[in-house]
């Protein structure tokens, strides 16, 4: 049998998204039809790799978006920098901030796109924090998620207030 094992690197406020993941995964390892399934899914990929059939991941490649969370010393730094700067307002029990988290965040294109960003991640977890209320009242967010596009003179662009797949993002750190 097969055992793996997990090394979790993570900041302190991202632990509760890793655990949740991690407890899926196990629940998922813990299937006998899924292992098979994963075990047949490897072999199939292998032979497909061997023809050169196989497509590219689309979260292979580009590094992890850097995400600050001190918003005032970020948007001084990015000012000074003349880079545009990207903000994600999210939280552990928002379904839609796990599913940027999962689906949107770690696509190599969208990690390209934002390379060029001062990335802000503000966790609104416990929204009773000071400096959760703060960035929330200047951006006027009333809801989770919001992901905010900000020019390098700090004029907003573009703002979402709901899941965005990975393309659609792309689309708009592009622009």
């Amino acid at each position: 049998p097969a055992h793996l094992f997990f090394v979790l690197l993570a900041p302190e406020n991202a632990a509760s998204l890793h655990l949740k993941a991690l407890a899926r995964l196990s629940r998922l390892l813990k299937d006998h039809d899924f292992r098979l399934r994963l075990l047949e899914a490897k072999a199939s990929e292998d032979k497909l790799a061997a023809s050169g059939q196989i497509a590219e991941n689309p979260c292979a490649g580009s590094a992890q978006i850097q995400w600050a969370t001190e918003l005032d010393t970020t948007l001084a730094k990015a000012t000074a920098d003349k880079k545009p700067v990207l903000i994600d307002f999210g939280a552990s029990w928002c379904k839609a901030c796990g599913e940027l988290e999962e689906l949107t965040w770690p696509n190599a294109g969208v990690r390209k796109e934002a390379a060029r960003f001062a990335a802000i991640k503000i966790d609104g977890s416990d929204d009773d924090l000071p400096a959760y209320k703060k960035a929330a009242e200047k951006y006027k967010v009333k809801g989770l998620p919001v992901v905010i596009l900000l020019d390098a003179e700090g004029n907003e662009k573009v703002r979402f207030t709901e899941f965005v797949p990975a393309d659609k993002m792309m689309a708009a750190l592009a622009t």
